[in-house]
C-alpha cells in the first residue's frame, strides 16, 4: 500500500491512483509482453486474464499445509492433520504427515512454501478394486459464487495449480464433483521423475448448465489421491465436465505401483485457486490470517473459570469462538481441571451455536 497527500484539487485526486496503475500496467507488458492480458479496471485495478494481478486471488485456504491444529503426523482418518483437508483409506497403514520443506525442495522452496503433505504407505495398501488412500477438499459455495467466475460460460474459467512429488513415478488421479451440480471434471497428473517436484496447472472451464449456490455449503470436492482403486474409474472424458455415472468419480484406468510399494511416499503442496485461465505465483497470508481462516471450521480452545464457589447447582460460564463458525459446531472436551466441580459439561450457546459456546459443572 503506498500513501500520498497530492497538492492538487479533491475532484482530481482519484486520477492519481489511476495513473499509477497506468504505469503498473505499462511495466508488466514490458517486462512479460501480450499486452492484451494485462487490463485496467476503475480506479486503479490492473487485471491478468480478467483477474486482479493485486489482492486476495486465491480462494484455497491452507494451500500451502501451514497449518495443522489437530496433529503433525496419524494414521487415523478424516480431518486428522492439516487443516480443510480430508485424509482417508480403506486398506493398509497410511501415515499422514505435515512435512517441513527444505532448500532441497526445489519448486515450492523457491515459491515460499515451507510445508507440504504426505501420505507414506506404511503397510501396503495394495492394488484392490475398491481400495484407495485419498485426501479431499471442500471449498464453501458462497466462495466460488462470489470469486468472479463467470461458471455458466464456458469461456470463463477457474485455475488450480499445485506441486507434487512420489517415490514412484506414475500417473495419479484426481477429480473435482461441483456441490450443486451432478458433473464431474477428472484429470490425471503423471509424476515424470521419483522424488522430483513437479508443478501442475488445471484450467477448468464454465458450464451453461452449471449450478452454484450463494451459501454455507459445498461448492465442490477435489479429491487428490495417492491409491484408487479400478472400481472408481468410468467412461469420463479427462479435462472435461462429466454428467455423473453412479459410482465412477476418475478418468482413465488405475495404477497399482504405488499401493503395492511398501514406505511409498506422496507429497502434495502449494494448492491456489483463483479466476483466470492462467496460474499465477503462489499467494501467501500472514499464517495468523491462514490460522483464522480455518478456525472457522475447527479451533481448539482453551477456557477456564476460577473462583470461590459454595452451595449446591451448576456453576456455567460462556466461552466465546476465535472466529463465527460456518455453521454449528460439534463440541467436546479434550481435557479438563475439575476443581470445585463434579464434571464439566459443554454445549452450544443458545443464541447462536456459530459464535459460542456454554462450559458448565455441577458445584460440588
Amino acid at each position: 500500500t503506498l500513501m500520498l497527500k497530492p497538492n492538487t484539487l479533491i475532484r482530481e485526486s482519484a486520477l492519481q491512483s489511476f495513473v499509477m496503475a497506468l504505469a503498473v500496467r505499462s511495466s508488466f507488458i514490458i517486462h512479460f509482453g501480450n499486452s492484451d492480458k494485462f487490463k485496467l479496471k476503475w480506479p486503479n485495478d490492473v487485471l491478468l486474464n480478467g483477474g486482479k494481478i493485486a489482492g486476495r486471488r486465491n480462494i484455497w485456504i491452507n494451500g500451502g499445509m501451514e497449518v495443522a491444529q489437530r496433529s503433525n503426523s496419524t494414521t487415523g482418518t478424516g480431518y486428522c492433520c492439516v487443516d480443510r483437508w480430508v485424509i482417508n483409506n480403506n486398506a493398509g497403514t497410511i501415515t499422514k504427515a505435515r512435512i517441513d520443506l527444505n532448500n532441497t525442495d526445489t519448486g515450492p522452496w523457491q515459491d515460499g512454501i515451507r510445508h507440504a503433505l504426505r501420505l507414506t504407505n506404511t503397510s501396503a495398501i495394495g492394488s484392490g478394486a475398491g481400495d484407495y488412500a485419498e485426501a479431499y477438499y471442500r471449498p464453501e459455495a458462497q466462495d466460488l459464487a462470489k470469486s468472479g467466475w463467470t461458471y455458466d460460460n464456458a469461456n470463463s474459467f477457474i485455475t488450480l495449480s499445485y506441486w507434487a512429488r512420489a517415490s514412484v513415478a506414475q500417473a495419479y488421479p484426481a477429480t473435482i464433483k461441483m456441490g450443486d451440480w451432478d458433473y464431474w471434471f477428472p484429470w490425471n497428473f503423471t509424476i515424470a521423475q521419483a522424488n522430483v517436484w513437479q508443478k501442475f496447472v488445471i484450467k477448468i472451464p464454465g458450464h451453461s448448465s452449471m449450478t452454484i449456490n450463494n451459501d454455507n455449503g459445498i461448492g465442490f470436492t477435489m479429491w487428490i489421491n495417492a491409491y484408487q482403486g479400478s472400481s472408481f474409474f468410468g467412461s469420463y472424458t479427462a479435462n472435461t465436465w462429466n454428467a455423473e455415472v453412479s459410482g465412477k468419480m476418475f478418468a482413465g484406468s488405475t495404477t497399482t505401483t504405488w499401493g503395492t510399494t511398501a514406505s511409498a511416499t506422496w507429497d502434495i503442496t502449494g494448492f491456489q485457486l483463483e479466476v483466470g485461465p492462467e496460474a499465477t505465483a503462489f499467494e501467501h497470508r500472514s499464517f495468523g490470517e491462514e490460522l483464522s481462516l480455518c478456525q472457522r471450521y475447527f479451533e481448539i480452545g482453551v477456557h477456564g473459570n476460577y473462583g470461590n464457589v459454595t452451595g449446591g447447582g451448576v456453576n456455567k460460564f460462556y466461552s466465546q469462538f476465535k472466529t463465527q463458525k460456518r455453521a454449528s459446531p460439534s463440541l467436546a472436551i479434550i481435557s479438563s481441571g475439575e476443581n470445585y466441580v463434579s464434571s464439566v459439561g459443554i454445549a452450544a450457546d443458545p443464541s447462536d451455536a456459530t459464535l459460542g459456546c456454554r462450559i458448565q459443572g455441577s458445584v460440588v
